[in-house]
């Protein structure tokens, strides 16, 4: 179960690394007993879920390395000395009590777990951004689109906003700006204008109109003039 959830994660945290999303891969399917509730578990997971997995880990790694290095200063195993020492304090140990100071070794802890962890923050924080701007600007191009605003004047257009608040602002801005191209280009006569139908048995009509128009159009904004009608 654990190789299903790992690519999983690998789908959804494009970009993390894969012995950080096999830790949490290793860790969660413990609790994962059918494959239907894979996919369940990864969405239900965030950027924060991976963060915190990360600071858990180095945590623990900062700590055992922490031990590690004191004990192998300091000649010990497991908290006990190897070579018993004489009695009474001597000028080396004196010299030696500064590394053993628990804030000093906390601080140790700290630097060597934001040190891991800020570029994984920055990173994930920084895709989820560009997914939630692509996401946005989808929405603003299918609201263009829906107003009638053609492919190849939205081509290659910024569309980019940073909040939903936004869309709606850029949206009437293109839409605007559309409508004095359009109206200049057909003024000029470089693109058809098909007038809408009053009349409900012509819609058939103007439809294949529009669709002809809009050809022609395409043509014409790549350079090619097309006569009005």
């Amino acid at each position: 179960m654990k190789d299903k959830i790992l690519e999983a994660l690998k789908l959804k945290f494009i970009g993390v690394s894969d012995a950080t999303l096999e830790r949490i891969a290793i860790k969660k399917a413990v609790s994962v007993k059918e494959e239907s509730e894979v996919q369940i578990l990864v969405d239900a997971m965030t950027v924060d879920t991976i963060i915190q997995s990360e600071i858990d880990f180095k945590i623990t790694d900062a700590n055992r390395k922490a031990v590690e290095n004191y004990e192998t200063k300091h000649g010990l195993k497991d908290g006990q000395p190897l070579v018993k020492k004489p009695a009474g304090k001597t000028k080396k140990d004196a010299d030696t009590d500064e590394d053993s100071d628990p804030n000093a070794i906390q601080k140790m802890i700290t630097d060597a777990v934001t040190a891991a962890i800020t570029p994984l923050q920055q990173k994930i924080e920084s895709q989820e951004k560009e997914k939630t701007k692509a996401a946005l600007a989808g929405k603003a191009l299918e609201k263009l689109k829906s107003q009638g605003v053609p492919d190849w004047y939205l081509e290659d257009r910024n569309l980019s906003v940073e909040s939903e608040d936004q869309i709606e602002q850029l949206v009437s801005q293109v839409k605007t700006n559309y409508d004095k191209t359009n109206q200049k280009l057909v003024d000029q006569g470089i693109v058809i204008s098909v007038p809408k139908s009053s009349i409900e048995g012509t819609k058939d009509g103007e439809k294949i109109g529009k669709e002809a128009a809009d050809k022609k159009n395409k043509k014409a904004s790549d350079g090619v003039t097309a006569k009005a009608l």
